[in-house]
Order: structure tokens, then sequence, then C-alpha cells
């Protein structure tokens, strides 16, 4: 299944549940060298960026 933007999500373990709404989010430059990324998500959200390079895979 693929998330879209506006799709409702329901996690549950059977007592008690959760709802989110999916949002737009998108990364539009990534600058390696100046170790920078450019987004466009939603005023207010909260984005953790994770990154390695191959090298410690």
């Amino acid at each position: 299944m693929i998330l879209s933007p506006g799709y409702l999500v329901t996690v549950s373990d059977g007592t008690i549940s959760k709802q989110h709404i999916v949002k737009p989010l998108a990364f539009d430059v990534m600058d390696v060298d100046a170790d920078t990324v450019s987004r466009v998500f939603w005023a207010g959200s909260n984005v953790d960026v994770w990154a390695c390079d191959n090298s410690i895979l």
C-alpha cells in the first residue's frame, strides 16, 4: 500500500487506537556538500532527516 497525502491511518493494539492524516512532504533539493535539504511540508510539522552513506552498511 502506498500512503498518499490526505489518507487517514489508524493504528491500534486492540485497546488503544491512534489516527493520523498523512500530510504532504517532499524534499526538493539535497545538497550533500552543504549538508542541507530544502523541503515542502505543512507549517508546524516536525520532520527529522537521518542519512548515512554506504560505508556503514
